[in-house]
């Protein structure tokens, strides 16, 4: 299948670079409606990469866009310019509050036409200096004009705004401000960025209480904000602010089928099915109806990748993570391999798991850059064992010294042997390869597990390892890498 049908058929993997996103979105109110509460001052949306959280903020601005008297800013990091080296918690937060409401003093600047009092000519200059709003005739003017001998001389602007003034300013608007931060996590490389990260968190929080008319969505992703709680105790005090984003079987199928449709439809000449996904009479019609639409250009399968074997297509979302961008990543994979006027069957399925599997383990190195290392070797050396009688946490990170560390898989000097154990077990718990479950048995006693996952998607299909250690559950699938 050609590069130009898989794009039509797909669209693009990422939601902010695809102008028809929102014809084909899955709506997901169970999201939109706190999101979009004006009693929810501030949500940091914790979500993996590739899990939808970018669409999310996507749709929440469209839903905005009708609300009378409010504004939506966002901003992109990489129109942003960062402090250089390292940077205290305290200096973060000033960066964030300068940064976030100096833009928002920008917007106001743009209504105003001539500014006499000091606010409104604060608010005009900014604007002007950010480049939002275009200079009026006589600033324009007095730019170019040198004063040698005359009174009149236009004074530079301070662009050295206080917190306090950026805040009244915002505060007497009759607008509402709702400023959308995604991605700001992208600026985190395992290094100084972390206190700018923290910052970051504790500003959003802030301006959600401080200004009534200012609400702030914050996106982040599930392993730097496990690594911010570790390193700052007062994240730990934004749980409150904390929105999770996961999705089912159904809605995986249902993301998939909708791009199916919008393509058919836009595409009404061709000898295709169509189906109408947006008011099913019960959720089982819905089912029906999206199995039927995947139907016309993917055959049936499940994790055994055996002829004959069904999940209604749920497999999709277990080979995928429940995430939506690796679900069209893997499909354009198998259609790129199937003849366009054939449906893509377990050959097609095996054969992409290849280069999709490859992209994952690029993924992975990318994240982690600096500990992948420690993720690769530990995790090649647990499916190795063939042990059980794990107790504790300490005796896990015992098996670690012993099996991985001791063995020379990663080098550590003996005195570092236990702090070693402690960051290779704490990186793969912040890559989501350890998991844990906790459940409540007997009279209020809490008995956590923890459980090792490698993702199918590094897996051959059909291979599966279980290795039962007492509080501990490893479940292994053999290794691509």
């Amino acid at each position: 299948m050609s590069r130009v049908t898989l794009r039509k058929i797909f669209g693009s993997e990422m939601a902010q670079e695809d102008p028809d996103f929102l014809s084909y979105a899955m709506p997901r109110n169970d999201y939109l409606l706190p999101l979009s509460d004006e009693d929810n001052k501030a949500i940091i949306l914790n979500a993996a990469r590739g899990s939808g959280k970018s669409g999310l903020l996507i749709s929440l601005s469209e839903r905005l866009k009708g609300t009378s008297n409010t504004k939506i800013i966002s901003l992109d990091y990489r129109d942003m310019v960062f402090p250089v080296g390292k940077i205290s918690v305290n200096e973060s937060i000033n960066y964030w509050k300068n940064t976030i409401l100096s833009k928002v003093v920008a917007e106001i600047g743009t209504s105003k036409g001539w500014a006499f009092i000091d606010d409104d000519i604060c608010a005009v200059e900014l604007s002007e200096n950010y480049g939002v709003k275009s200079k009026n005739l006589l600033t324009s003017v007095l730019s170019r004009l040198k004063f040698k001998s005359s009174p009149i001389e236009r004074c530079q602007f301070d662009s050295n705004i206080t917190i306090k003034q950026l805040s009244r300013i915002i505060s007497a608007s009759s607008i509402k401000y709702w400023i959308m931060l995604d991605e700001m996590d992208d600026i985190y490389d395992n290094g100084d960025e972390i206190n700018l990260l923290i910052g970051l968190l504790q500003v959003v929080a802030y301006l959600g209480v401080r200004i009534p008319n200012i609400w702030v969505r914050v996106t982040i992703r599930p392993h730097i904000l496990t690594l911010l709680r570790t390193t700052n105790g007062t994240i730990q005090k934004l749980n409150e602010y904390e929105l999770n984003l996961s999705w089912s079987k159904e809605q995986i199928k249902e993301v998939l089928a909708r791009r199916l449709d919008f393509y058919q439809r836009n595409n009404s000449n061709e000898d295709q099915l169509e189906l109408t996904l947006s008011e099913p009479n019960a959720l089982s019609d819905k089912s029906i109806e999206t199995s039927k639409l995947i139907s016309t250009y993917f055959e049936d399968f499940d994790m055994g990748f055996s002829v004959g074997s069904t999940s209604n297509y749920r497999a999709f979302g277990t080979l995928c993570f429940y995430r939506p961008r690796w679900l069209i990543e893997y499909c354009k994979e198998v259609r790129k391999i199937t003849t366009e006027s054939k449906r893509s069957n377990l050959y097609h399925y095996k054969r992409a798991f290849l280069p999709f599997g490859n992209r994952r383990i690029q993924f992975i190195s990318g994240e982690f850059s600096k500990t992948i290392h420690y993720i690769h070797a530990a995790l090649n050396a647990l499916i190795a064992l063939d042990v059980s009688g794990f107790g504790t946490s300490k005796k896990f990170r015992s098996v670690i010294v012993n099996q991985i560390i001791k063995t020379g898989i990663v080098q550590a000097e003996e005195h570092e042997y236990h702090r070693v154990a402690l960051d290779i077990a704490k990186n793969l718990y912040i890559t989501e390869f350890v998991r844990g479950k906790v459940r409540v048995d007997g009279a209020g006693v809490i008995i956590v597990s923890t459980t090792i996952m490698i993702d199918p998607i590094y897996s051959a299909p059909g291979s599966r390892t279980k290795i039962s250690i007492g509080r501990y559950t490893l479940h292994f699938k053999e290794h691509l890498i």
